[in-house]
């Protein structure tokens, strides 16, 4: 057939019949419940396991797909909206049973199949994320390899999923169902920065040290997840009671090396405690990998029906379960009146991503949303930057010093700097070099500038067989910022006093924020408040401030929860303090 591929298997009949739906919560057991399957797995002659003989990256999801891979069976609606916008962005690999028939579906729906690729094989449920592998890299950039876990429920025909893709894509697989390195795992307990760092719920813990026949210890986990996968610091953490399945992508999403979206729910409310204890220890023993606290941004929950879980008729509904495509983020949605926040928080987060709302009010009955029915498979040549965003500079003398580590398989040919003082204002480029001694790392300078003042930019590449690239993904639009301020452009006791922000249970019937500013001239000047991207917000105040002590209130119900900046801009100074609002 023209257009897409077909790649026709052996196997045996499906053991996911048309109308026959797999609860992604149902195991069939529990761990204890795999020992039968993990051990035919291993004892199978069709199954002989390769082993890494050199370092593995497994890649973050933010960087470059060239497969969204998605099994066609249930929730065909929602599994054709994803493919919809997903193929203007990448190949989309469906696992089918027919792929005629799968043809007709998208053909009588308007679908084109242009960038889509079909591969038929037998299957379990449409849990592709947790069964379908994960992309490593060997040597950070080298050549691209699948990695696999024993599948944590007793399906058979899903667990052997990679090696089909493998065969199908030329892909070489390594798997962990061989002692020692032998892990029952799922995909969507599972989230990498791409640098090293792995997060999952000690639901990766229960199962395999508690498994009947092939019991593992904590020291063995990481081993194995370190050789298969390139992860030397395993972050796990205690489960949520009332998530029915543990996995971590169903509270919890990286959108960068440093920031962490997380679920939020109204306070002593369903995983809501549970979610707030694992944050305090994460920020307590946990650094992002450039020796920096993470960066918070809450999401909430939206109920269902008014109710969230323990409640028996609640599913568990989640905006964390997105999935992030190049440029492109598919979101889940349930209720208008809540989406819109949902889709607004990632709009300010991921400035310059096409962020795109897919109905999952059907799907999450089932125990998942996008992230949990979609996979990816990395490119084949990435071009990986990452960079170490720069924090609020004082320095209005010197140059300002961009570092990134640039790497390509054939290695980077010429690098630039873009940056600019307005996001209204064109670019200016600046090229970067490479430092002696550091294969991978480039320099580049944007000029001093006057303070106050803010500096949008973003880093470009090209490899040396031509690839091009660019960190943000979004370049321009989705440039990073960072604040240049007046040498006193902090709080001092003698000007002001540091700010106390309490919390005014109610008044009035809202749920307000009180801000006691204590200014010791009377001056013109604004007072206002910005998001985490230096956005602004709020606008509190703009005229003569008054000698004396003030305060100013803030509307709880007009913010989501998370870290904001109040920026109090006089003509003498700038001077601004975190704001936390809870």
């Amino acid at each position: 057939m023209k257009g897409f591929l077909l790649l026709l298997l052996s196997f045996t009949f499906s053991l996911c019949l048309p109308g026959q739906e797999i609860n992604r919560r149902s195991t069939g057991g529990t761990s204890r419940g795999m020992t039968h399957h993990a051990t035919s797995r291993t004892q199978n002659p069709e199954w002989k396991a390769s082993i890494p003989s050199q370092p593995l990256r497994a890649m973050a999801e933010w960087e470059e797909v060239e497969y969204l891979v998605l099994t066609w069976t249930q929730h065909l609606p929602t599994l054709t909206r994803i493919i919809k916008h997903a193929q203007r962005h990448m190949k989309v690999l469906i696992i089918c049973k027919d792929s005629a028939e799968v043809c007709q579906y998208l053909g009588q729906c308007n679908i084109p199949i242009e960038n889509v690729h079909f591969l038929e094989a037998a299957f379990n449920s449409i849990w592709v994320r947790d069964y379908g592998g994960y992309s490593v890299y060997a040597d950070e950039v080298g050549e691209r390899r699948l990695a696999d876990w024993m599948y944590n429920r007793p399906r058979p025909l899903d667990d052997r999923i990679p090696r089909a893709i493998s065969q199908f894509l030329h892909i070489p697989l390594y798997e962990m169902s061989s002692a020692p390195w032998n892990l029952v795992h799922t995909g969507g307990n599972f989230l990498t920065d791409g640098m090293g760092t792995g997060f999952s719920s000690e639901l990766v813990l229960q199962e395999n040290m508690d498994h009947e026949t092939l019991p593992k210890s904590v020291a063995e986990i990481e081993l194995a997840v370190q050789k298969f996968m390139g992860i030397h610091r395993y972050i796990t953490m205690p489960i949520l009671p009332y998530d029915g399945i543990h996995h971590i992508d169903m509270h919890m999403k990286l959108l960068d090396e440093e920031t962490i979206l997380l679920g939020a729910y109204p306070k002593g409310i369903s995983n809501g405690p549970q979610i707030e204890a694992n944050l305090q220890y994460m920020v307590q023993h946990h650094l992002s990998p450039y020796g920096r606290p993470y960066k918070v941004i809450r999401i909430p929950m939206p109920p269902d029906n008014g109710y969230y879980p323990p409640a028996v008729s609640a599913s568990y509904r989640t905006y964390t379960n997105a999935v992030i495509l190049n440029q492109l983020v598919l979101v889940p949605l349930f209720e208008e009146k809540y989406d819109t926040t949902a889709l607004r928080i990632y709009r300010e987060a991921m400035p310059g991503y096409e962020i795109v709302g897919i109905d999952c009010k059907e799907v999450i009955e089932s125990g998942g949303a996008l992230h949990c029915i979609t996979n990816t498979i990395g490119v084949a040549d990435p071009l990986r930057i990452t960079h170490k965003v720069l924090s609020a500079q004082t320095n209005d003398q010197n140059a300002y010093e961009i570092q990134a580590q640039i790497q390509h398989q054939s290695g980077i040919r010429k690098a630039y700097l873009y940056y600019t003082s307005g996001l209204d204002m064109e670019f200016k480029r600046v090229p970067m070099e490479r430092q002696k001694g550091s294969p991978h790392l480039w320099t580049g300078n944007i000029p001093a500038q006057v303070a106050p003042n803010q500096i949008y930019y973003y880093i470009s590449a090209e490899a040396q067989n031509g690839k091009r690239m660019q960190r943000p993904v979004a370049g321009e639009k989705g440039a990073w910022k960072f604040e240049i301020l007046s040498n006193d452009s902090h709080l001092k006791e003698q000007n002001f006093h540091p700010l106390r922000v309490e919390r005014v249970e109610e008044q009035e019937g809202e749920f307000l924020t009180c801000l006691e500013i204590h200014n010791p001239v009377t001056e013109r000047g604004t007072i206002h408040i910005l998001n985490a991207w230096g956005r602004k917000v709020k606008s509190l105040y703009r005229g003569r401030i008054p000698r004396g002590t003030h305060r100013f209130y803030l509307n709880q119900d007009d913010f989501d929860e998370g870290v904001y900046t109040l920026v109090i801009d006089k003509p003498s100074k700038r001077i601004m303090q975190e704001l936390t609002i809870r």
